[in-house]
């Protein structure tokens, strides 16, 4: 009977000092409490936290040794600012905050991040936002993911072990050791191939050419490395892993199966592809927008999220032909490129045409200029759009959005903002027969109304300094 007391004891006595050693800090927990009151203390936050410890009672909480390791926050339509107090949880690696409503200001990641990220639009955009927080008093920890060469170790210091590394010889495996017919993709940073891992997952493989290595390229692996790894979401496209084994850089990410857009507007014929109809030319338009849009917002942050090649070749398509936008971002230079972008799913021409008259090879200035000749306007809409009176009139506000966008001072740009908000309130209007989710929905302010709003921004701000 002794022996049970004591066991019974001895039990209790080692749960009471685990759960002492696994408190929350009273520096993380404050914290806590900060950035929860930034999402303005939703009820969600009540229903789901017990008791008065974060680290053994909150929900979307994880905590090693007292310290708050991981937030999730998934889908508790959280609305507000990300607070500023996330940097005070110096043991934080990861933040997942999707499928939520958060607008800017964002907390300061650490260093300059120039990532070229692959995101898709459409639905709420709400991104899982990776945070590198700032580690006082904290040693660079070890990297056992990557091979033990020169070139790795380059990325020590800001790629943590994560079980991502893939041999070389499985990417030579999964390409038929990089065969041309598997090639579905070329750049100045070299060759896209699609590949299949042993696991049955399509993949592509970006291989950096030598000649970008040399140059940016091994900055630009760094940052898409060190945040990809940590991002996921389905707005963005999954990086499944990376290999740096001597002079090879690559990155290994979800294969999208319809291609790009350039497919579907230029060369479906070819293709043997059925055209874009119209809702889903403005449906592809707002995905790309709300992209475009977020990496503004960080941009406005001091974040250089940046694109700087916003074209149909970087817009990528999934299975079910939601847009996913990749590369890099600038802003008012990206507002006309997308401004030419609207240009294209409008006439279904690319943005140089040789055949055009002379003078008007551009898109922009014959667009424009047909534009202004309201009966001409009708014969450059792609002519396998059906038209009907809605139809044309959706089409003209897009129009005229595309012409606002390619205005030829940046200053005359609408910000990406206003750009969602029109598309966004064209699609609540056209009602396309293709199933919109929601969140997409909820505009209600018309067209003029929206023009006349960022041209009083644009008025009111131009004291300042623009973002070109």
């Amino acid at each position: 009977m002794r022996s049970l007391l004591f066991l019974v004891y001895w039990l209790c006595f080692v749960s009471v000092v685990k759960a002492r050693l696994n408190r929350c800090s009273n520096r993380d927990k404050s914290a806590l409490l900060s950035v929860i009151g930034d999402f303005s203390y939703p009820p969600v936050f009540a229903e789901s936290f017990k008791g008065n410890d974060p680290c053994q009672d909150w929900y979307g909480v994880e905590c090693l040794k007292g310290r708050v390791r991981a937030i999730a926050f998934i889908g508790m339509n959280l609305t507000g600012s990300i607070s500023p107090r996330f940097a005070d949880l110096t043991s934080l690696s990861v933040i997942d905050l999707s499928h939520n409503l958060l607008v800017a200001p964002f907390p300061r990641f650490i260093g300059i991040v120039v990532v070229g990220l692959l995101l898709i639009g459409g639905g709420c955009i709400a991104f899982y936002l990776f945070v590198r927080m700032r580690r006082s008093n904290r040693q660079s920890e070890s990297n056992e993911g990557l091979p033990h060469t020169q070139e790795s170790s380059e990325l020590n210091e800001i790629v943590e072990s994560d079980n991502k590394a893939i041999p070389m010889q499985i990417l030579r495996d999964a390409t038929d050791d990089f065969r041309d017919s598997n090639i579905v993709g070329r750049g100045g940073f070299g060759e896209v191939y699609k590949g299949k891992l042993l696991d049955g997952i399509e993949v592509a493989v970006k291989r950096m050419s030598q000649s970008f290595i040399r140059g940016k390229g091994i900055d630009e692996f760094r940052s898409e490395v060190t945040v990809l790894t940590r991002v996921h979401h389905r707005n963005l496209v999954v990086l499944h892993g990376y290999c740096l084994e001597g002079q090879e850089r690559l990155l290994v990410y979800q294969y999208m199966r319809q291609g790009t857009l350039n497919r579907h507007l230029f060369d479906w014929r070819k293709e043997g592809l059925r055209p874009l109809d119209w809702s889903r030319r403005l449906l592809v338009a707002l995905d790309v927008a709300r992209g475009v849009e977020y990496l503004h917002t960080l941009a406005r942050q001091n974040q250089s999220y940046i694109h700087r090649d916003l074209k149909p070749s970087n817009v990528l398509l999934g299975e079910d032909m939601r847009a996913k936008l990749t590369g890099r971002i600038t802003t008012k230079v990206d507002v006309f490129s997308f401004g030419v972008i609207l240009m294209n799913l409008i006439t279904g021409q690319e943005a140089i045409d040789e055949t055009r008259s002379e003078g008007e090879t551009h898109i922009v200035i014959w667009f424009r200029k047909s534009f202004r000749e309201k009966d001409s306007f009708a014969n450059v809409i792609d002519e396998t759009i059906e038209v009907e009176e809605e139809t044309r009139k959706n089409i003209e506000d897009v129009a005229e959005l595309a012409i606002h966008c390619c205005a030829k001072e940046p200053e005359q740009r609408p910000d990406m903002t206003n750009a969602v908000t029109v598309l966004g309130s064209l699609i609540q209007q056209w009602k396309p027969a293709i199933e919109i989710e929601e969140d997409e929905m909820g505009f209600k302010t018309s067209l003029g109304e929206m023009v006349k709003q960022w041209k009083h921004d644009m008025e009111a701000s131009s004291s300042g300094t623009s973002l070109k």
